[in-house]
């Protein structure tokens, strides 16, 4: 063990590891908190009174292509698309560069508003 300090221009490989994984774990925090603000972003609040009779609420504006919605519901993207067709999803909420996106909301609702195919 030493027991004097490193001089500045003494580094070993240790050092270098060390600061890599320090700037790695820096990169991946950055990127943690910019998705979670992303995220809050896509939350609005709807004010309300906050009691049982007029409770706030909060809608997620996040928008969903055809890829996110058929994950929801546990179909293939080509299924979500046939449903556009025939008139069976909501209209798009956004239009994108010609891609149509739909807010998790608007997509929740569609979904409890579809009578359900179980057998009794």
């Amino acid at each position: 063990m030493r027991e004097f300090p490193l001089d500045k221009h003494e580094r070993t490989e240790a050092d270098d590891r060390l600061d890599q994984i320090l700037a790695t774990t820096h990169a991946e925090l950055v990127d943690a908190i910019a998705t979670q603000q992303d995220h809050a972003r896509t939350m609005t609040l709807i004010p309300g009174s906050g009691t049982a009779e007029e409770p706030t609420k909060t809608i997620d504006r996040a928008l969903w292509s055809y890829k996110e919605i058929a994950a929801y519901i546990n179909v293939r993207p080509d299924k979500v698309r046939w449903y556009r067709k025939h008139g069976l999803l909501p209209a798009p909420d956004h239009v994108e560069g010609g891609k149509p996106y739909w807010y998790s909301d608007t997509v929740r609702a569609w979904m409890a508003s579809r009578p359900s195919r179980r057998e009794p």
